[in-house]
């Protein structure tokens, strides 16, 4: 699988995973909508004391939006989330102690 699969995997992991001890003290949902050309895919990801849930729902504490590559960037450690929402790459609205939170579940980043 190459870097353009980075996205679906991320999701697929994170399904997998199940629970995160790194997140144990952190309660809230974060809705990832990532563009591909005109198609935008969304998923929202719920914590609840460090156990993951990838869904479909449209609301959440949280919201991202952002193209696939930079998505893919983020997953595989090549860049980090807060200094793509800094550069204006990322649109956040609500938590952002969660995106910051989140970032514990990227590679390379906030051991």
């Amino acid at each position: 699988m190459g870097v353009a699969d980075a996205t679906s995997r991320f999701f697929a992991d994170i399904a997998q995973r199940g629970h995160e001890p790194l997140l144990r003290n952190v309660e809230g949902s974060i809705r990832i909508d990532v563009r591909n050309g005109k198609r935008v895919e969304g998923r929202t990801l719920i914590i609840d004391h460090g156990a993951l849930t990838v869904s479909d729902a449209p609301e959440a504490d949280c919201q991202v939006a952002m193209d696939r590559e930079l998505f893919n960037r983020l997953v595989t450690g090549q860049t980090s989330a807060i200094a793509a929402v800094l550069r204006g790459a990322v649109i956040a609205k609500g938590s952002l102690e969660l995106l910051i939170q989140f970032q514990r579940l990227l590679p390379g980043r906030m051991p």
